[in-house]
């Protein structure tokens, strides 16, 4: 036994307070109003506990950056080790590989005790856990795993995932190798799928298991898509996380194969068929709330490859504001959506958040009086709020159309998915100018190409110039990390070599994360859209009617002070919000 096996402390709001003030995370004074508070609702601040209390109090701390910042339980947990002289360590299960032997540990005990076993290290079993320092949990675990022990103090909710990982996932996957081989008869499955809370440790459905384990764990780590790839050893599962694809399992071959007819059965794609693509979709339900999600097979070398994208549900749709606009670009936006009639578009590459800036104004815009019909090659989330209908082009069902029966159904506002031809085009235009808000999307660079792309499709000038709103071009930056962000010195040379000096001469650094548990190392934590938000005013329509090309049509954009997506995403550089490798990574390509 260690020294710490046989201390015993008690997480109270007098005791993180104090570890708090000594770690230099408060000051005296900052400790008093604490617990002023606490008092005034009625807390017992030497009663166990205090974690809770304390971070429930949503005490703000001044972060690097002048950005404030809640206390973390990492924070209080750093300041505990420091003083107990106890290593802490954020663990993700994508990094750790268990040791089946410290299985010893039951999944009940290592709830109720908030633990969980990471394996063995030089003779000693490695446990992450959350309070340590009560000798009857180690009088308790000696039982089954004899000492020595190396502790490590760990973050609640990491311990609450391993214990998943570990009892669940990885045990449903050794269990599932040994139990299947080849082809895995499923039955049939609802197209609403309830993902489970918790595993059940007494379920042999241990594919089920792992399945609800992967969609649940790519739910919370944020993953907009999962990867799953057969290779020749197993199957390989990746996340793409803040738009970069991470690893995160190697599982077997027949449990890969188990697992693609599971998912299959949940979108009721056909589990005989593995010679030709297929596409399907999902609603899962986790803890109540919806997350649709489109599946999309393909044959591959060896087997079939399935890429499960995860929609934001109509109950995490972000408002228009909290899209990222700059006030003047959202003073703007407002205007468009405030128009009886006209059509306002939407441009950028695949993964640049057309769809939910799309999605969210619709849902701002929905209510009883009006009637939104969306056209949608796939339907990408579905929406009580709106009429929605799938494009299926192999038995004539078309955006051009389907656009003209639309009209007949007395629309209000009308959303097409992507303007991809003429036919189109002509009808989403001519449904702008008989009295309906058209809303759509293009794959162009920027604001100015909107206009010179639907020129080349083969609309007339003056049709477009009676037709369009404004135009939204965008993309979607990762956000530098505020758990690790630090100052960079701005090198003004490099800045000059890159055409950018203009934005940077009084501003001494920029910011960038290191690197961290919580952003996985890569120094970027979420996203946030970068636009540039062009009305179609008389000068422009004048030049359209003139027929000039897209260099001039982008000199008199720049010429009015709409800044561009560059210009934008570097107004957010100086901020401190993300860096410039950022921005020129998704918009360096916008401008000639």
């Amino acid at each position: 036994m260690t020294a710490i096996t046989h201390r015993r402390v008690i997480y109270s709001l007098v005791y993180l307070l104090d570890v708090l003030v000594e770690a230099g995370v408060f000051d005296a004074e900052a400790r008093r109003k604490v617990l002023e508070r606490a008092k005034a609702q009625g807390v017992d601040p030497l009663a166990d506990g205090g974690m809770d209390i304390l971070l429930g109090l949503g005490v703000r701390l001044r972060a690097r950056g002048g950005e404030g910042m809640r206390l973390s339980e990492e924070q209080v947990l750093r300041a505990v080790g420091a003083r107990e002289g106890v290593e802490v360590r954020r663990v993700s299960p994508l990094e750790v590989d268990f040791d089946p032997k410290s299985r010893a540990v039951s999944e009940g005990f290592a709830r109720s005790n908030l633990l969980v076993p990471l394996g063995f290290q030089d003779g000693q079993l490695v446990l992450l856990v959350h309070n340590p320092f009560r000798p009857e949990l180690w009088s308790d675990i000696a039982r089954v795993c004899p000492p020595p022990y190396h502790i490590i103090l760990g973050v609640r909710a990491d311990i609450e995932r391993l214990i998943d990982d570990f009892y669940g996932f990885r045990a449903a996957l050794v269990a599932a190798e040994a139990r299947f081989s080849g082809s895995v008869e499923l039955g049939n499955q609802e197209a609403r799928v309830q993902v489970a809370e918790r595993l059940d440790a007494d379920s042999d459905q241990h594919i089920i298991k792992a399945v609800d384990y992967l969609l649940r764990s790519a739910l919370r780590e944020r993953a907009s898509d999962i990867h799953l790839e057969p290779k020749r050893e197993g199957g390989h599962i990746r996340f793409r996380i803040d738009g970069l694809l991470h690893d995160v399992h190697q599982i077997p071959a027949t449990v890969y194969a188990a697992m693609i007819n599971r998912l299959k059965a949940m979108s009721r794609l056909d589990i005989a068929e593995k010679r030709r693509p297929q596409d399907g979709r999902v609603q899962l339900l986790l803890a109540g709330e919806p997350t649709d999600v489109r599946v999309s097979t393909i044959p591959v070398a060896f087997g079939e490859k399935m890429v499960l994208r995860l929609l934001s549900s109509h109950s995490s749709l972000k408002r228009p504001e909290e899209l990222g606009m700059t006030e003047a670009q959202l003073a703007l936006f407002q205007r468009f959506v405030r128009h009886t009639h006209g059509l306002i578009l939407v441009t950028g590459p695949t993964g640049s958040g057309k769809s939910t800036t799309l999605y969210s104004t619709l849902k701002t815009l929905a209510s009883p009086h009006v009637n939104i019909v969306t056209l949608e090659d796939p339907i990408e989330m579905v929406m009580d709020d709106f009429n929605q209908v799938g494009i299926q082009p192999h038995i004539g069902v078309t955006f051009g159309g389907m656009l003209r029966h639309i009209l007949r159904q007395d629309p209000d506002i009308i959303m097409v998915g992507e303007m991809r031809d003429l036919e189109t085009a002509e009808q989403a235009v001519q449904a702008a100018l008989t009295g309906h808000v058209v809303f759509s999307t293009l794959h162009t660079n920027d604001a100015a190409s909107a206009l010179t792309r639907l020129l080349e499709l083969g609309l007339e000038a003056y049709l477009i110039n009676a037709a369009v709103v404004g135009i939204i071009a965008q993309r979607l930056v990762r956000l530098v990390c505020p758990h690790c962000k630090e100052p960079v010195p701005v090198d003004l040379d490099q800045m000059r070599t890159l055409g950018l000096e203009r934005f940077f001469e009084n501003t001494p650094h920029t910011w960038q994360g290191r690197g961290c548990e919580a952003c996985r190392g890569t120094g970027f934590l979420g996203r946030e859209g970068i636009f540039e938000v062009l009305p179609l005013e008389t000068d422009l329509k004048d030049a359209l009617r003139r027929g000039v090309d897209l260099a001039q049509l982008r000199a008199m954009v720049r010429a009015k002070g709409i800044p561009s997506l560059v210009e934008d995403g570097m107004a957010r550089v100086v901020a401190g919000r993300t860096t410039v490798a950022e921005v020129l990574r998704v918009a360096g390509g916008a401008e000639d």
